[in-house]
Order: C-alpha cells, then sequence, then structure tokens
C-alpha cells in the first residue's frame, strides 16, 4: 500500500488531513524522506482530534497521490497502517476508507 509510494527531499509533498469533513491540517512543502515523516508531521499539526481521519498524500513532482484512514486516537506510524486491523473481543472492526 503505502510502503510502495517513495519520496526525495526534493519531491513537493501536498497532504491534508480531515476529521468529520473539516480540514484539521494541510501541507505543501519539500524535504520529506518518506511518507512516515508526513504522517507524522501532519498529524501532529492537527492536534488532539479523535477518531478515523482521512489522510491524502500528493507528491506533485513525481505525480501520485494517497488516500488512507487513519486512526488518530493512538500513537502515529507507516507500520501500523498496513498492519491487518482484526476486532478484539468486546470492540468493533474498523475498516479504513
Amino acid at each position: 500500500m503505502a510502503t510502495t509510494h517513495k519520496i526525495s527531499s526534493t519531491d513537493l509533498i501536498m497532504a491534508n488531513l480531515s476529521w468529520n469533513g473539516r480540514t484539521m491540517a494541510s501541507i505543501a512543502k519539500s524535504d520529506f524522506t518518506s511518507i512516515d515523516d508526513v504522517v507524522r508531521l501532519i498529524t501532529t499539526m492537527a492536534g488532539k482530534c479523535v477518531g478515523l481521519a482521512k489522510l491524502t498524500i500528493r507528491n506533485k513532482t513525481q505525480g501520485w497521490a494517497i488516500n488512507m484512514g487513519i486512526s488518530t486516537a493512538s500513537s502515529m506510524s507507516i507500520k501500523n497502517l498496513t498492519k491487518p486491523m482484526l476486532p478484539q473481543k468486546g470492540t468493533q472492526l474498523s475498516i479504513p476508507f
């Protein structure tokens, strides 16, 4: 999924994090070396919104874009986003969009 997209430090990255239909953070800059760097910065910028959020990352230089659902209630890591999400006993299954 997200790990197939490469980022160079000179690429122009545009990212948007929306929660409940509202934009919580938006960036357009270079100097990223990985998608994890983008996720870390934009979730820090968004503050303490809790729940499921939609993250869109676009690499304008290379011409690709990805959309992913992320949980803003726990620590963010691209490694956590690619693991299968199995429901725990007494909880509801969360499916990213």
